[in-house]
């Protein structure tokens, strides 16, 4: 995983542009356009750093960014895992959402995270072992961000996911333990048998729906259609998986295949690993890889790891036939 730093003189110089900025709560779209020119102006070596891992299917599925500039005083971390009223600065929103733009458009979908834009993952008390962004004592399993549309039950829930997701640290774990982890699709192949790889190309596994949804929808397991785990050419596949909320193998050589693919990543074989910290922004493509999450201490006493992610397509385009009178939630 490549790592590029903003120094700190840029950072200062950001900073104090983004101290005059308002509210990305009040208009959206004021505040994109207001952050727009001050991140097209990012030193010429972090742009062309992100435009290559935009634009080029060589590059490896995640960068860091690290000295970003981050809030000064922050509230207590979120409690619920929304958005904390209490905060009334925006540097790491502007940070995120300018990095976003970057590459694309921020979106967001009505039954994450109540159809925010930009997502407050917090431990929950209530949910410290529940397959979502709220849990802190189990591991996040590897896993591709995926989007149930309900409307929709026999649509692939790969259809109309995130190209992109970024996180960015505002707060890191009270002891360090938490580490955000990649494996790169290509990585996992080279590990495969040619056997293997052509079984994950056939639709023999069902994804289940992510707790976000099935939550809503009081189901404990919404199944996907039979899908592929990897498609496209073999030389930049494309990766859709959620060892997380679970994959169904539709017969025993998908289950003996599956199995290995969970082996290969949870053993850390291929995965690179990142301990997040206040000022790292994270960029994760979120079709040429999977991420996780490793279990991490929380006491819930208000200093709790505070990690904010957006989700980005690359253009809004495709997803217009989803929109419902709203620009980027769907």
């Amino acid at each position: 995983m490549h790592t590029v730093a903003l120094s700190d003189h840029y950072k200062s110089q950001l900073k104090d542009s983004l101290r005059k900025i308002g509210s990305p709560y009040q208009d959206i779209e004021e505040f994109l356009l207001e952050i727009y020119p001050l991140f097209s102006n990012l030193p010429k070596s972090v742009l062309r750093k992100v435009f290559e891992w935009r634009n080029d299917p060589n590059e490896y599925g995640a960068l860091l960014l690290e000295n970003f500039p981050i809030d000064n005083e922050l509230p207590e971390t979120p409690a619920n895992g929304r958005r904390s009223e209490d905060k009334s600065t925006f540097i790491s929103e502007a940070c995120i959402l300018g990095v976003a733009q970057l590459l694309g458009q921020p979106i967001g979908y009505h039954d994450e995270k109540e159809g925010e834009l930009v997502h407050n993952l917090c431990p929950v008390k209530t949910q410290t072992s529940a397959t979502s962004n709220e849990s802190s004592k189990i591991s996040q399993g590897f896993h591709t961000d995926f989007n149930f549309d309900k409307e929709n039950p026999d649509q692939p829930y790969n259809v109309i996911n995130p190209d992109f997701v970024l996180l960015i640290c505002l707060r890191a774990d009270i002891r360090a333990e938490a580490c955000t982890l990649y494996a790169d699709v290509r990585d996992i192949c080279r590990n495969l048998t040619d056997a293997e790889l052509s079984t994950l190309r056939q639709p023999l596994f069902q994804f289940a729906a992510s707790y976000s949804f099935t939550g809503k929808c009081g189901e404990d397991k919404i199944w996907s259609v039979p899908t592929p785990l990897i498609k496209g050419p073999a030389k930049f596949p494309e990766l859709s998986i959620d060892l997380l909320c679970g994959v169904k193998p539709l017969s025993e050589d998908a289950e003996i295949v599956l199995e290995k693919v969970r082996v290969i990543c949870e053993t850390y074989v291929v995965a690179s690993k990142v301990f997040l910290r206040p000022g790292d922004l994270l960029l994760l493509d979120n079709r040429k890889g999977a991420h996780g999450r490793t279990a991490f201490s929380a006491d819930f006493s208000g200093y709790d790891r505070w990690v904010q992610r957006v989700y980005v397509r690359r253009s809004l385009w495709e997803m217009r036939k989803e929109t419902n009178n709203s620009l980027r939630i769907y």
